[in-house]
């Protein structure tokens, strides 16, 4: 069963599909976004999945789970780390120019793509950091197969918290 029909399967989506304009958007965003992330959100717009993890939205009244918003957050985060940290960017494992915002979650931890090769964003993988600690999770899949092996499959990611696995997989739709 593919990634896609298993997450449907698991979390049947509950409003019909919003329509996004992807080419304007990825016009004004600088880059293009993978097809899984655009199907995805189309699908199930603003949610949690477990009470713990936000997808990132093109566009929302509520900035903290806006694309563009999160890309200028992670921004900032990696310039004070060359900046201001002891060890600078050099401990991140690796380039900050390679990391966009996915998702977040309750912890503070961010779900990044690895835009990597850049001209194939459906070939992006994951990192996910520790929100705490400079611990990360790399996942060589795109945002929904992230979600399986998390949500369906219940693979533990080590820079989550132990109990997230032990509790039934749930999304909520938020307005």
């Amino acid at each position: 069963m593919t990634d896609w029909l298993q997450l449907v399967d698991m979390f049947p989506p509950s409003r019909p599909p919003l329509a996004n304009d992807w080419a304007a958007f990825e016009s004004s965003f600088g880059t293009a976004l993978p097809s899984d992330y655009k199907k995805l959100v189309e699908t199930y717009g603003y949610g949690r999945f477990n009470n713990f993890l936000t997808v990132f939205l093109p566009s929302s009244p509520h900035d903290f789970v806006e694309l563009g918003t999160q890309r200028g957050i992670a921004g900032d985060k990696f310039e004070f780390l060359r900046e201001y940290d002891e060890v600078g960017s050099s401990a991140l494992p690796v380039d900050p120019g390679e990391l966009l915002p996915a998702a977040g979650t309750d912890n503070g931890n961010t779900v990044y793509w690895r835009m990597k090769p850049s001209a194939d964003p459906d070939a992006w993988g994951i990192a996910v950091d520790q929100a705490r600690g400079d611990e990360w999770f790399f996942f060589d899949g795109g945002i929904v197969a992230f979600l399986v092996i998390v949500f369906v499959h219940r693979v533990r990611v080590p820079v989550f918290p132990e109990s997230l696995t032990a509790r039934p997989s749930t999304f909520t739709q938020v307005e």
